[in-house]
């Protein structure tokens, strides 16, 4: 564990370093619209993971009791 999480520490830190220049030259109105492809892109595979597992999942059928007592 503390070797996987010192390996995406460093990776984090390299990815950075690397994209910082790149940022910095790019126009704004660019970043906003690849910014809303990289959300749009992780909602739709959550979505299609959510419903993999959902479908996979044992359904359960929830019948309701009346507790109330008769007296």
């Amino acid at each position: 564990p503390i070797r996987t999480a010192f390996v995406i520490g460093l990776a984090g830190v390299l990815g950075v370093i690397v994209a910082a220049p790149l940022v910095t030259y790019v126009n704004p109105e660019v970043l906003r619209w690849l910014l809303l492809l990289v959300v749009l892109y992780n909602v739709t595979m959550l979505w299609k993971t959510y419903r993999n597992e959902s479908s996979s999942a044992p359904s359960v059928h929830f019948t309701p009791h009346d507790n109330k007592s008769t007296g």
